[in-house]
């Protein structure tokens, strides 16, 4: 796909590069994606760039910048020491540009399910990463099988160690429900923090 023109003028275009990876794979990339609103109107363009290691099978990150120079950078687990990881995200940042260091940051620690499967455990997000006035904030949660959040806790900027509020839930599990495959009927929600339980 390189171009799509839509019913009423706007249109979207695409530009591709090729990339090698380990095992003398060779796979198409998008390098830019453009934009124009309406016929006639000028275009704009967001480019894509990636970073990479020899030996390893994806991107270490990859960033977006947009058409006023702003950037996303998202960076990957890319050792295979890390098997069940590989290829997730582990750190999201914005720019203000791509030469001018992030103003937020976000960190994801990963973790398993007691069926293996894979979700965010953890994320730590830092506003003005190493600015002497960085503040940082962080979230935790737990997950069971079936994706519902059993526990989410949220830790204030000035203490990471104590959440400030910690959320329990619990869900149905009669065989009425399960025998359904329904997992995800909510029972009860718990808020506790600051000495209180509601």
């Amino acid at each position: 796909l390189t171009r799509v023109t839509l019913p009423y003028g706007a249109s979207l275009r695409w530009t591709y590069q090729s990339h090698d990876y380990s095992g003398t794979r060779t796979l198409r990339q998008v390098s830019a994606r453009y934009l124009t609103p309406s016929a006639g109107a000028a275009e704009s363009a967001w480019t894509f760039s990636s970073q990479d290691s020899p030996g390893y099978s994806i991107h270490m990150w990859s960033w977006v910048t947009d058409p006023v120079g702003r950037a996303r950078r998202w960076d990957f687990i890319y050792s295979s020491s890390y098997a069940w990881k590989l290829g997730l995200v582990s750190q999201y940042e914005e720019w203000p540009s791509a030469y001018v260091y992030g103003t937020r940051r976000q960190a994801f620690t990963w973790v398993q399910d007691a069926a293996g499967n894979p979700y965010i455990g953890t994320v730590l997000t830092t506003y003005d990463p190493t600015k002497a006035y960085e503040k940082q904030t962080k979230t935790e949660q737990t997950l069971d099988t079936h994706g519902n959040v059993t526990q989410t806790k949220i830790y204030d900027y000035a203490n990471l160690t104590t959440p400030a509020r910690t959320y329990t839930n619990t869900y149905l599990t009669g065989t009425e429900y399960s025998s359904r495959h329904i997992w995800n009927r909510l029972v009860s929600t718990t808020v506790s923090g600051s000495g209180q339980n509601v």
